[in-house]
């Protein structure tokens, strides 16, 4: 087209070469290809219920290998947007020899959390079952990139029975360290611990609890493990917070000085100022912002201290913006005696909001 001649005139797509008769007689040949595909997907975004049972009836023989093709998962995933629970009970049945298979998958376990997410009620006992019968698997889901989320997703509607199971497992292998310091195992105990807040049945995890105290202070230190003590804190009962807040305040100024312990003690001071009618979450925390404010290290407050560290400064900024009205007095008191001191700008924005403090 040369320059100033007008633009031809768009022309129409072809229409598709495929119908739904002809692509149920080989949909699984048709499901793997990018054509037979996408015509599928469109076709269960529009079809009858009668046209979307005939697809799930001809696609159930192969739905477990198409949930693994890059092209069949997104048709498997659709069907499950539009199909029953009856339905997907049956899709279930078909895949019942290739759960640990697809829940290890890229694509396969995108399908079962798909499945959960729409039927949690008939997905998420059939993927209990399929991981409760050997410990094995279930560690070989949590420990797989894919894997963990499909045990994550299970674990947000699991029983009691399976979070049991799950815990006995976890004490078996004797390695519960080296599943909270695991790039993925940290998620599995964190969703354990809140699943069981959910349930009111936090006792189940207390084996746990005692082996986690054991090596907390390592844990506040990993780059993954610190996220298991800042979910224990959060969701255990009040006596398990209290041994890790004292075993966070023994060693205050070593954790608020590292890059993942120092977000440990920030998630502490949270949690345990949260309620403020809660009286003894409050004395906690007031015992361990009194020591911050009071105590001396090298003879310096310990927040003088920590105003001079990369990390400690944070951990003060947050103490200042979260301290209960309980603690208002001790850390103004002693933020107005060391004031000239202060270089940190999110440490003077903080005593500006909280305390009116200004230059």
């Amino acid at each position: 087209r040369q320059p100033g001649e007008p633009q031809p005139p768009s022309m129409p797509p072809p229409a598709s070469r495929l119908s739904l008769a002809t692509v149920l007689q080989e949909v699984g040949v048709h499901a793997r290809g990018k054509e037979g595909s996408d015509f599928l997907w469109q076709s269960l975004q529009t079809c009858s219920d009668s046209d979307r049972a005939q697809i799930c009836d001809a696609m159930l023989a192969e739905v477990a290998p198409l949930s693994m093709d890059d092209y069949g998962n997104h048709v498997v995933q659709a069907l499950v947007e539009r199909v029953t629970p009856y339905e997907v009970s049956r899709i279930l049945d078909a895949m019942e020899e290739h759960i640990e298979e697809l829940s290890r998958h890229r694509h396969g376990s995108r399908v079962l959390q798909k499945m959960s997410e729409l039927f949690p009620k008939e997905t998420c006992g059939r993927l209990e079952a399929a991981l409760d019968v050997d410990e094995n698997v279930l560690f070989r889901c949590i420990k797989c990139q894919y894997g963990n989320h499909v045990v994550q997703q299970v674990l947000q509607h699991a029983s009691a029975y399976f979070i049991d199971h799950t815990v006995k497992a976890l004490e078996a292998k004797n390695n519960l360290e080296d599943t909270a310091c695991h790039i993925y195992g940290n998620r599995i105990l964190q969703q354990l611990f809140e699943r069981c807040k959910a349930l009111d049945c936090i006792d189940i995890v207390k084996c746990l609890c005692h082996r986690i105290d054991k090596c907390a202070l390592d844990l506040c230190h990993d780059k993954f493990g610190n996220y298991v003590i800042q979910s224990l804190l959060e969701h255990c009962d009040f006596e398990e917070q209290r041994t890790l807040v004292g075993l966070l305040r023994d060693n205050v100024v070593s954790l608020a000085k590292e890059k993942y312990s120092e977000h440990v003690l920030e998630k502490c001071i949270s949690v345990l100022n949260a309620d403020p009618t809660d009286e003894a979450r409050l004395l906690e925390c007031s015992a361990l912002t009194h020591k911050v404010m009071e105590a001396k290290v090298k003879g310096r407050y310990i927040v003088e201290e920590l105003m001079d560290d990369w990390y400690g400064k944070n951990l003060v900024a947050h103490l200042v913006n979260n301290c209960s009205e309980r603690d208002e007095g001790i850390v103004e008191k002693r933020m107005s005696q060391l004031y000239d001191k202060i270089e940190e700008k999110k440490i003077l924005q903080a005593l500006k909001e909280r305390f009116n403090m200004d230059w």
